[in-house]
């Protein structure tokens, strides 16, 4: 049976919960003009209809919502589909066992912001989370946590986390001074195994298909690639020359499994890779390129003919490869900001909202 975390929700917390009518943003109120329409959301029909799920457990035995919260970060049980972590800018980490239907909060770790979070894929009570310039580690399905790595410069992020799919002690970092950390003892040690001068590393994924490939992105200076398990890493911009802007990157995502594809998200536009990143082509947008700000995308894991994404206003959908889109206005006041398949059931699909700074 599924070990399930306890909860213990202060009186305090719930105090500051209800009470709270608007949110921060780094500082800057957010531009959202509902102030209770963010948190999650989750359509069982690929997105034709959303209904919002953030609803939290509390001492009472009457939930409470989350929907004021602005989220940033995702991450599925990759042994239980129905199990996910998502972040929340400044309020920290959530979790829930049932799909969305109801969740709890990561309360020990307090208000911070989650920029990445992993689960072991063969024990899912380790569970790692990227918290400023540290990598932070449960290995009792987050009732306790302890810190498995820390940068001596406070100014460093951990952007990028990633656990080999072959190996679960195999454990990767990335962060905002370009670093590239592999510790393969589950965070007990670490060793630089790239360091990308001045390069700013946003995220870092492993390839499903083949977890001997991987990939590092920046936000200016494009996406780079190691064909080895993470020993040599090269740049990608020669694979990319064709398309304007595509060091401008904005997501990633793989097709389904069994095949070598790769999305990419750019300033350029939607990308497409049927060879893990050798060679590129382009995807055709519903709206011109330069006018289209994708702030996440997904691919059904099931049928990549299945492809979504989301602007600041807009969910698009397409189930024929990108030749064709639909449009649906968004069921939130705030941005998409990332999006999630179920790898089950394509029908269902996840959305994260935040509002955006003025």
């Amino acid at each position: 049976m599924k070990a399930k975390a306890l909860i213990f929700i202060p009186l305090l917390f719930l105090t500051l919960f209800l009470s709270a009518c608007s949110i921060k943003v780094g500082g800057s109120s957010s531009t959202a003009v509902n102030p209770n329409d963010g948190g999650f959301w989750k359509s069982v029909n690929k997105g034709t209809l959303w209904t919002q799920k953030s609803l939290v457990a509390n001492v009472s035995g009457r939930p409470i919502s989350f929907g004021s919260f602005d989220l940033y970060s995702i991450a599925r049980d990759p042994a239980d589909r129905n199990t996910l972590y998502i972040g929340a800018i400044n309020e920290g980490m959530l979790y829930t066992y049932d799909a969305g239907e109801s969740w709890q909060r990561v309360g020990i770790l307090g208000k911070i912001i989650p920029r990445a979070i992993a689960v072991d894929p063969e024990n899912h009570c380790n569970v790692y989370v990227a918290v400023n310039n540290r990598l932070n580690k449960s290995t009792d399905c987050t009732r306790t946590w302890a810190q498995v790595y820390y940068d001596t410069d406070l100014n460093v992020t951990v952007n990028g986390l990633a656990i080999n799919p072959s190996n679960a002690k195999e454990i990767f970092i990335a962060t905002s001074r370009g670093d590239i950390l592999r510790s393969g003892d589950g965070g007990g040690s670490w060793s630089a195994v790239e360091r990308l001068k001045n390069i700013k590393l946003v995220k870092l994924y492993i390839a499903p298909q083949n977890s001997k490939v991987m990939f590092a992105a920046s936000e200016t200076k494009g996406i780079y690639r190691s064909t080895n398990g993470g020993a040599t890493w090269e740049t990608l911009a020669k694979n990319l020359k064709d398309f304007k802007d595509a060091s401008g990157f904005k997501a990633l995502a793989f097709g389904q499994s069994g095949s070598s594809t790769v999305f990419l998200v750019t300033k350029y536009g939607l990308l497409k890779s049927e060879n893990l990143g050798d060679t590129w082509s382009k995807i055709e947008l519903l709206t011109p390129d330069a006018k289209a700000v994708i702030n996440a995308f997904a691919a059904n894991p099931k049928n990549e003919q299945e492809l979504y994404y989301v602007t600041n206003t807009t969910f698009y959908k397409s189930i024929d490869g990108g030749k064709a889109w639909t449009t649906k206005k968004l069921p939130s006041s705030r941005a998409g900001w990332f999006l999630d398949v179920d790898p089950v059931d394509g029908n269902i699909l996840y959305l994260g909202v935040r509002g955006l700074q003025k």
